[in-house]
């Protein structure tokens, strides 16, 4: 038996849980006026099955953010990364602290992750073949290493394992 496709947003099924939780309808009266499987929405009010399909990712949330930024910051620097960049980058930080990923092969994840990630943050990142730059445009000088290192620094403090 296939799955159905789903005919509600998101923002529909947190509305409708809010309208369950606080008691301002049933459950039943909630599931027709959002159009919402019952058995959805029970799940969502117990807390089962929340997860989202397919796999999980191996980073949080907030640690994809970081690394969003990371790549954003190297671009605003001038200095494009491309996915062999990003998952050096991903097994970095890794590495830093401490965790060990074991379907990663040496703790670097693969081609397919660094797509599903870049397709996951596709609002904010996106590829571009790189250019030939004048010399002058590319110069680097003595006060942009400092800036990048406080920036980085930055983003990277407070993050814990």
């Amino acid at each position: 038996m296939g799955s159905k496709m789903k005919l509600y947003s998101s923002n529909d099924l947190e509305k409708a849980l809010k309208e369950v939780v606080t008691g301002k309808l049933s459950l039943n009266v909630t599931t027709k006026k959002y159009n919402i499987p019952r058995r959805t929405l029970q799940n969502r009010y117990h807390g089962w099955h929340v997860k989202d399909h397919g796999g999980q990712t191996v980073f949080s949330q907030h640690e994809e953010s970081l690394l969003e930024e990371c790549l954003l910051l190297y671009a605003e620097w001038h200095f494009p990364l491309d996915l062999q960049d990003l998952r050096f980058l991903a097994k970095s930080y890794l590495d830093t602290k401490g965790i060990v990923i074991s379907k990663f092969r040496n703790n670097i994840p693969g081609e397919e992750w660094a797509r599903s990630f870049m397709e996951r943050h596709k609002g904010q990142l996106t590829q571009h073949l790189a250019n030939n730059i004048k010399r002058a445009h590319a110069a680097v000088d003595e006060t942009v290493l400092p800036k990048y290192h406080q920036k980085v620094s930055k983003n990277l403090e407070g993050l814990s394992a």
